[in-house]
């Protein structure tokens, strides 16, 4: 197999890089240790839901979140989240 690019890890960073590239008209592969992308989320944070569509992430890989929680040493800041 021939690639221009090969992106370690599909998570958040790992397959907006890829898609990034790719748009730019480059081959890529993304390799990654499990067997599926989005079983679970790993990671802690979220992505606005501007950004999911801007870069047409389907809803299959999304997690909502009913609420959101923001801690920083100083203070916490609770919210609820809507469906948009």
């Amino acid at each position: 197999m021939e690639t221009d690019v090969v992106v370690v890890g599909g998570g958040p960073a790992g397959l907006v890089a890829a898609r990034t590239v790719a748009a730019s008209g480059f081959d890529v592969v993304v390799v990654e240790r499990q067997a599926s992308i989005a079983e679970t989320v790993r990671t802690s944070g979220a992505t606005a839901p501007v950004t999911v569509a801007r870069f047409g992430i389907p809803d299959e890989l999304v997690h909502r979140l009913p609420r959101l929680r923001i801690s920083s040493p100083g203070a916490t800041a609770r919210f609820e989240c809507g469906d948009d």
